[in-house]
């Protein structure tokens, strides 16, 4: 739906709201430092369904190509308990964790 179509049905007192806050983006925006605004990139990104995916993905991966081990088809670079698949994973959740504190401050 068009924003247009949205504030046509916002009573004025609504829309001055949206406009401000509109604003508001906009200035931060103009002033961000580069930084901050990979930051925020990559802050959108990690909210996004698409990078659930990409990481569910990742991880079945690794556990199969690290399970096909058991059947003696592949070397596995990670045998159980696959201790660098959870510190990768220790890690990237420490990053996005101050990627997101970094993007609010």
């Amino acid at each position: 739906m068009p924003l247009n179509a949205i504030s046509e049905d916002l009573p004025p007192h609504l829309e001055e709201t949206v406009q401000s806050i509109s604003r508001l983006h906009a200035d931060h925006r103009r002033g961000a430092e580069g930084l901050q605004r990979l930051s925020e990139r990559l802050t959108r990104f990690f909210s996004q369904p698409r990078f659930t995916a990409l990481i569910t993905l990742a991880i079945l991966a690794w556990l199969l190509v690290n399970a096909l081990e058991i059947f003696g088809r592949l070397p596995s670079f990670d045998p159980w308990p696959f201790q660098g698949l959870q510190v990768l994973t220790s890690v990237t959740v420490l990053y996005m964790t101050l990627l997101g504190s970094y993007g609010n401050s």
